[in-house]
């Protein structure tokens, strides 16, 4: 699995959406991993359950940053002891992109470090307009942290197969996670589940909370039950 290039704002909003999707779906059958994405207004979130967590925070619909926190990483200070300061990973951003960062992204990155609470960031890049960039080569950002959104950053066919084989979805649950994701494309507002759609996803949920975590992270992309 490899993106050949940092996405553009519109290319990585859509992307988060299909992978919200994707997850609300299964969230159906493994809601003990509902945690591991989520919205917070035009903030995504991912972590991954060890430690690491990321932040795309988006501003319009032609820019944003994102920033990550990855516990393997020789950047990590908890582990070498040397602190970066986190704007030091948004090198040759735009001014924009720098008050991005400091007022909505580094703040869901925040951990106690020396008994302060201080934004700790292992890699970052970003994107305006048609243009997106990174302080490193995209390689170095991977290594250090968009790891936790690789899938997020493939080309939208490519994402499919991905998430596919990832989750291990059934055709059934493919299928309508395709149907939603091209359903919240065209439309501006809130999509509507039809009764059929929230049979399948009860269908697919497993016993206990599946059926409410899917139905609230669907909500976080605005797709709601009629």
């Amino acid at each position: 699995m490899a993106a050949n290039a940092i996405p553009t704002p519109a290319e990585l909003r859509d992307r988060c959406i299909l992978a919200s999707i994707v997850h609300a779906v299964m969230n159906a059958r493994f809601p003990q991993l509902s945690h591991e994405q989520a919205w917070d207004g035009s903030n995504y979130n991912v972590q991954d359950s060890e430690g690491s967590r990321g932040t795309v925070s988006f501003q319009g619909d032609d820019a944003f940053c994102a920033a990550f926190f990855l516990d393997t990483s020789e950047r990590n200070p908890f582990r070498s002891g040397t602190e970066a300061q986190p704007t030091e990973r948004l090198l040759g951003a735009p001014h924009r992109i720098v008050q991005l960062a400091q007022t909505e992204t580094f703040q869901y990155l925040l951990q106690d470090w020396k008994g302060q609470p201080r934004p700790i960031v292992t890699a970052a890049f970003w994107g305006v307009g048609g243009d997106s960039g990174a302080a490193e080569p995209w390689p170095q950002v991977i290594q250090h942290g968009a790891s936790l959104i690789q899938r997020q950053c493939l080309p939208i066919r490519a994402a499919w197969d991905d998430w596919k084989r990832a989750y291990e979805m059934s055709d059934p649950e493919l299928s309508l996670a395709k149907e939603l994701f091209d359903r919240r494309r065209k439309v501006s507002g809130p999509v509507k589940l039809t009764s059929s759609e929230e049979a399948e996803l009860a269908n697919f949920a497993a016993e206990g909370d599946g059926l409410a975590e899917c139905l609230e992270s669907l909500a976080e992309v605005q797709i709601v039950k009629a």
